[in-house]
C-alpha cells in the first residue's frame, strides 16, 4: 500500500485485522437517482449532515440538486 493513502503497516493492527483497501469490500452497486429522470415525490435523504441527527431529510426530489444513490436498510454508508 502508497505511503501516500495510508501509513498503517500490518504488524501494527490488532491481532486478526487484515489491512485492506476499500475497494475489495465495497462490492455491490446500487442504482442511482437521477433527479432530470424522476417524477417529482416526497424522498428521504440520508447523508452526512443528517447522520447527527439520526433521521433522514424529507424533501420534494426537486429541491435535491445532485445525483443520488439508493441504498438498502443496514447498508453501511462511507463518505468520500
Amino acid at each position: 500500500m502508497s505511503s501516500n493513502v495510508c501509513n498503517l503497516v500490518d504488524d501494527s493492527l490488532p491481532s486478526g485485522w487484515t489491512l485492506i483497501s476499500a475497494g475489495e469490500f465495497i462490492k455491490k452497486k446500487s442504482a442511482s437517482f437521477n433527479i432530470a429522470k424522476e417524477e417529482q415525490r416526497v424522498v428521504e435523504l440520508y447523508s452526512v449532515p443528517s447522520h447527527e441527527t439520526g433521521l433522514p431529510e424529507i424533501l420534494d426530489s426537486k429541491e435535491i440538486g445532485s445525483n443520488k444513490q439508493y441504498v438498502s436498510e443496514g447498508l453501511y454508508c462511507y463518505p468520500k
